[in-house]
């Protein structure tokens, strides 16, 4: 599989697959998740795309993957962005590979101008940790104009975030007087992380064709269909997918029996 990393083999048929940007946040992600569920099911989680194909082309390579050993899909379930992705690939499961998965949200949120700028600065501010470095202020000052200037147009600053990302890491390495190999591969891996994102804002305000169940542990803005079936926790300071409560949810749900 090179479009699913497998977080865990299961003891009976089916495979349930995770979207999310993996190592993109501190808190907790679906590797951390996975020891807490009690299903049958292999899990794996996907694996971004770097040559950043069209939208329907990508789902179908993420599709495609999944089955391509005859695997069936059980669930597909999203974290935050991963929510609208996670959604499209369940219909493009549903509609061209004859599979029929439930689908679950956690914590679904929108893809704003404003959200790429805050995963932005979040990264210059790793970097300023390891060596603080003239400039980076501005490239900030340049973003914020960015979203003001070009709001509406989650692609092209998605785009421009990454452009303005990846000098900022090259002179940071050659601060620390490591090469410009290991600042391209973190630029490469910002970059891929900002297109995942442009991904989700493409595909957001598509009409629905599925209905999720959603389990939410903050107020987000995410709009869903009216049929859907929402669940409500509390969390933690690890975020969603370190929730045991939230294991035991998306157990039942995929396994139809009662929450722990």
């Amino acid at each position: 599989m090179r479009h699913w990393n497998p977080l865990r083999a299961g003891s009976g048929t089916g495979v349930v697959l995770a979207v999310d940007f993996g190592n993109a946040r501190v808190a907790a992600g679906f590797a951390d998740l996975e020891p807490h569920l009690d299903l049958p099911y292999a899990l794996w989680e996907a694996v971004p795309l770097s040559d950043e194909p069209a939208p329907a082309a990508y789902l179908r390579r993420w599709a495609g993957d999944a089955v391509a050993d005859g695997d069936s899909v059980a669930a597909v379930i999203g974290y935050c962005a991963g929510g609208t992705l996670a959604r499209h690939l369940a219909e493009c499961l549903a509609d061209e590979f004859g599979q029929d998965p439930k689908l679950v949200l956690i914590d679904p949120e929108l893809v704003t101008a404003d959200l790429l700028y805050a995963q932005f600065t979040r990264s210059l501010d790793a970097l300023d940790d390891e060596m603080p470095v003239a400039g980076p202020e501005r490239v900030r000052e340049r973003g914020r104009n960015l979203v003001l200037r070009h709001r509406a147009d989650i692609e092209r600053v998605a785009a421009e975030l990454s452009d303005s990302y990846r000098p900022v890491a090259h002179e940071v390495f050659r601060c620390l007087g490591l090469g410009d190999d290991i600042a391209a591969e973190l630029a490469d891996r910002f970059q891929d992380f900002m297109s995942y994102l442009a991904l989700a804002g493409r595909l957001q305000d598509q009409p629905w064709s599925s209905t999720p169940v959603v389990i939410r542990t903050a107020e987000q803005d995410y709009p869903v269909p009216p049929a859907a079936q929402h669940i409500r926790l509390r969390c933690g300071e690890r975020g969603a997918l370190g929730e045991r409560a939230v294991a035991d949810a998306v157990s039942a749900v995929l396994t139809g029996t009662r929450a722990r």
